[in-house]
């Protein structure tokens, strides 16, 4: 098996790139990938500071991401993209029939089938994820959108401050609720913006404070 998803590995993702399928910036486990995500990002920041132009960036954590992949979406996700039937087949059956167990000393559990999720530490697992949630990219997002991995990233450009928080809760939104559809969760507690601005420029925090508690 490990040397059919080295395969797979190979082939797969130029497929994924002769057919334009994946629409947005997605870092995966390439260095390459995220080095190139990360410049584009430092980028636009500074482009935007140098522009004088209000600038946030939303920071986005997803609860077990890969452990929660639903086998269905995925799947049907590899159909849409023309994937061959066969194909289609061979991925339905890598994902199925996965049972694991754990471990804590000495003592060992019982077995238990895998119901979602992609294989943690596999080659394939990253690629499996950026194919799930690819659709993500289609949301009439005001902010860029920048995926690393299973954390998400959106960076705004507005000519006021207090915009920027608008946009952001009207995103949160459309993600939350495309999470939701897609059963995946968003961790509220880690998920964060940050206020960019040259030193000398002072953000007012109790506008955003006072716009929070009207919205």
């Amino acid at each position: 098996m490990l040397m059919l998803e080295s395969i797979a590995k190979e082939q797969f993702p130029g497929y994924l790139k002769d057919t334009n399928f994946i629409k947005g910036s997605t870092a995966s486990e390439k260095k390459s990938n995220t080095e190139t995500a990360i410049f584009d990002v430092v980028t636009l920041i500074q482009g935007a500071v140098d522009s004088d132009k209000a600038l946030s960036g939303l920071f986005i954590d997803l609860k077990k991401a890969f452990d929660t992949v639903d086998h269905g979406i995925l799947l049907n996700e590899i159909k849409v993209l023309g994937a061959s039937e066969t194909v289609a087949n061979w991925f339905a059956d890598y994902l199925s029939n996965r049972k694991q167990a754990v471990m804590i000393n000495s003592a060992f559990s019982e077995f238990k089938q895998i119901e979602c999720g992609v294989p943690q530490g596999s080659v394939l697992g990253p690629l499996l994820f950026s194919i799930f949630i690819n659709d993500v990219f289609d949301l009439p997002l005001s902010g860029n959108l920048f995926m690393f991995a299973d954390d998400a990233s959106l960076f705004y450009t507005t000519n006021t401050h207090i915009e920027l928080l608008g946009q952001m809760q009207d995103d949160l939104n459309l993600l939350y609720d495309w999470f939701s559809r897609n059963k995946l969760t968003l961790k509220c507690g880690k998920t964060n913006f940050v206020i960019f601005s040259k030193p000398a420029v002072k953000v007012n925090l109790d506008t955003f404070l006072n716009y929070n508690h009207q919205t």
